[in-house]
């Protein structure tokens, strides 16, 4: 056997960098050796373990095996395509992968994952970040100005854009067979599949008067200076119809300012046209219940034309925002989107 009295007494490698051990091996008149291994708590590029162990004497020149960490162990990535979002991200988070949601316009179901990155199958360290791009359903659609077009010509339009025309309304008007109004602005982003409902010229004299009503004679309320659901309480108890007309201001929102005919006798069943201020801006609803963002875009002179739902956003089934959203010009007597905390009534 070999004399070790001018031996090297082997030092503790484990924890240090491929490099730094390295160095230090041959400082100590050593040669090492290589290997690569998975390991769950040391860094990549580090020492796990080696042999011979520290405070082994050897000879110099002697060979030191050092185990090098590259990374946590590979895993199989499930394919999730097809999941909903909240699902996969809960499959990859239990097997130890962080998740990231990427949103983009897609003819399929909203919410499902449509790809991912990496591929399904790849074998990636555990705790890697994984990308899954979620469908945020068919792109909206921009509701074109429909009014003067010829209900064929619009048809047309609509079903290329892949939304609804509904023609069953028709008043006097000229030209025949044309648009009269629509419900819904054009310029409002709407769902593929929403239907837009529209008035349609019937070709016939337009009166230029209402058609007298009958009804005996009942005392007409004044209603100027009413809010906007009171006045219509008010002419409705009292046997009224109504229509609306708007005026753009900055005082006197969500009130009525005039009405016509005026307070007095007039027979039951006339039509009243009240005169409701608005300031020709979307409202802010967020925070709203439901039924206070009614009441609030009712008075400003809007209705709903769609409610939507989110459960990542808001709380209590109250307003998220609306799309247009508040703050944005919008002619009165449009319609706007709502989304609402919660999920869809059934």
């Amino acid at each position: 056997m070999p004399s070790l009295g001018t031996g090297v007494v082997v030092e503790d490698y484990t924890g240090m960098t491929q490099a730094a051990a390295q160095q230090a091996v041959v400082n100590a008149g050593l040669r090492t050796r290589f290997t690569k291994s998975a390991s769950e708590t040391v860094q990549p590029d580090h020492v796990i373990r080696q042999s011979p162990p520290a405070e082994t004497k050897v000879e110099k020149n002697q060979v030191v095996e050092l185990v090098i960490s590259n990374g946590k162990p590979l895993l199989g990535l499930d394919d999730v395509r097809g999941y909903s979002a909240n699902d996969a991200a809960r499959t990859l988070q239990q097997d130890g992968f962080a998740v990231t949601l990427v949103r983009r316009f897609d003819n399929t179901v909203k919410d499902n994952v449509i790809d991912q990155a990496p591929k399904p199958g790849a074998k990636v360290p555990e705790g890697s970040r994984i990308t899954l791009v979620v469908s945020d359903g068919p792109a909206p659609v921009i509701v074109p100005n429909f009014v003067g077009m010829k209900v064929e010509s619009a048809q047309s339009k609509a079903s290329e854009l892949g939304i609804t025309l509904d023609t069953s309304q028709n008043v006097p008007g000229m030209p025949p067979d044309t648009i009269a109004s629509q419900s819904i602005a054009a310029g409002t982003k709407l769902d593929r599949n929403a239907t837009v409902h529209v008035v349609v010229n019937s070709g016939a004299p337009v009166s230029t008067t209402p058609p007298a009503a009958t009804g005996p004679l009942v005392s007409l309320p004044s209603v100027a200076g009413l809010e906007y659901n009171a006045a219509l309480q008010a002419l409705i108890a009292a046997g009224f119809q109504y229509s609306v007309r708007y005026v753009a201001q900055n005082t006197y929102n969500g009130k009525i300012v005039a009405q016509d005919p005026p307070p007095g006798q007039s027979p039951q069943g006339t039509t009243v046209t009240i005169t409701l201020s608005v300031p020709g801006q979307v409202p802010d609803t967020d925070g709203m219940l439901k039924s206070e963002a009614i009441k609030t875009l009712s008075e400003d002179g809007y209705s709903v034309a769609k409610w939507e739902y989110t459960t990542t956003a808001g709380a209590d089934g109250k307003v998220v925002g609306t799309d247009p959203p508040a703050g944005t010009t919008l002619a009165p007597g449009s319609s706007v989107s709502v989304t609402l905390n919660g999920t869809p009534p059934l």
